[in-house]
């Protein structure tokens, strides 16, 4: 797709699998950016820089080598989609665990809203039992018994839940 997108006027029919190859070399120098590794069997050099040095030559070897058949975009191409692959982790078991996670904290937050609204309506309770105290149960307001039956009512319904 990057051979097709940036170089979209050439005649030259774009085949094989080398874009991909460079996106396992990228995968690798993710992987293993330490990992020694000798070039032409002599000069020892780490993946990372050798990964960066073949996607600096695919860089330069793009602009300054257009007509040579070769897809130096494809290379680039896949060098990008083996980084952004390794980086997004869109493995089925990383996907999965996205929307387990993203469902649980959805749950938590409802649930501390919840929790919340619960803390808001026990501190008024207190407040009507304290009034209670003081002068009697006769003297509510109809708001108040309303605020004593809700509460009333989820802290049967909590108890229910813990049974």
């Amino acid at each position: 797709m990057a051979s097709f997108l940036l170089s979209f006027n050439s005649s030259t029919t774009t085949i094989g699998a080398s874009g991909a190859i460079f996106g396992l070399l990228v995968a690798f120098a993710l992987m293993f950016p330490e990992r020694i590794i000798y070039l032409y069997f002599l000069f020892p050099i780490k993946a990372k820089y050798l990964v960066l040095l073949f996607g600096l030559i695919e860089l330069v070897a793009s602009f300054r080598y257009t007509g040579d058949g070769i897809g130096h975009f494809a290379h680039l191409g896949g060098m990008v989609v083996g980084y952004i692959y390794l980086k997004a982790d869109w493995r089925i078991k990383s996907f999965f665990r996205f929307i387990f996670n993203t469902g649980s904290r959805w749950r938590e937050k409802s649930s501390e809203k919840k929790k919340e609204r619960n803390e808001k309506l026990m501190q008024r309770v207190d407040q009507i039992l304290d009034k209670i105290n003081q002068v009697g149960y006769q003297n509510l307001t109809k708001e108040e018994k309303k605020v004593l039956e809700e509460a009333s009512q989820i802290l049967s319904e909590e108890k229910k839940e813990y049974k």
